[in-house]
């Protein structure tokens, strides 16, 4: 998996507390992390790196398909060159 994670720009984005977040928490990586409010699921995809499952969720759309795409699935990986033939279909 990568894990350079893409930063979402509005207010509100835990990205720069998502390391910090992830130290705070008990090393056994056996627990279920709920992140209620994901935003731009910053936090959930630090957590599921370290191998915690994780439960992500957010009221807005938006939220729901990037965590639907990065925290939800775990066999779909797409490479630089799939985007390329994306763009290039009318």
């Amino acid at each position: 998996m990568t894990t350079k994670f893409p930063k979402v720009n509005y207010i509100g984005n835990k990205q720069k507390l998502a390391s910090w977040i992830k130290d705070s928490l008990p090393l056994d990586n056996s627990y279920t992390v709920l992140d209620l409010f994901s935003g731009g699921t910053s936090v959930s995809y630090e957590l599921k790196k370290h191998d915690y499952r994780v439960i992500s969720n957010d009221v807005l759309f938006a939220s729901f398909v990037i965590s639907k795409a990065i925290i939800e699935n775990n066999n779909t990986f797409l490479e630089p060159y799939h985007l390329m033939e994306a763009m290039q279909q009318p």
